[in-house]
């Protein structure tokens, strides 16, 4: 009688599970969206200012490397974090009236999915905005 009650116990301890991988859920079809520009686009930067890109899903650091363009030329370094890229200057912005940065459509998660259309930012350095 004792070895039947240790038998079912093991029975419901090690029957009841489900054996097998998980499924995974749906696949990624869609690449990396802009879900947060900060400071926004078409507003005032300051010198030392920092932009920072936050996506809805991981990107790829390799796709980084030559998808990202600064007008007028400016030494600027980038970092990614996660779902962030984070861009900064090396010492200061150019002190000229319209900032322009290009992120290449080029940009894709770790499934390789790219982004549906390039993104341009606009800042501006002085107080009043040009038309």
């Amino acid at each position: 009688m004792k070895y039947y009650l240790y038998i079912c116990l093991l029975y419901l301890f090690f029957g009841c599970a489900s054996q097998g991988y998980p499924t995974g859920g749906p696949i990624d079809n869609t690449g990396p969206a802009v879900i947060k520009i900060y400071p926004d686009n078409q507003s005032r930067l300051l010198p030392e200012d920092k932009i920072i890109i936050s996506f809805d899903e991981l990107i790829n650091p390799i796709t980084i490397v030559n998808a990202i363009q600064i007008f007028p030329e400016n030494n600027f370094s980038y970092k990614i974090s996660g779902k962030k890229i984070i861009i900064s200057p090396e010492n200061k912005w150019i002190n000229s009236n319209i900032l322009k940065i290009k992120l290449s459509r080029y940009i894709s998660d770790y499934q390789n999915n790219f982004m549906s259309s390039p993104i341009e930012l606009f800042y501006f350095n002085s107080f009043s905005k040009p038309n």
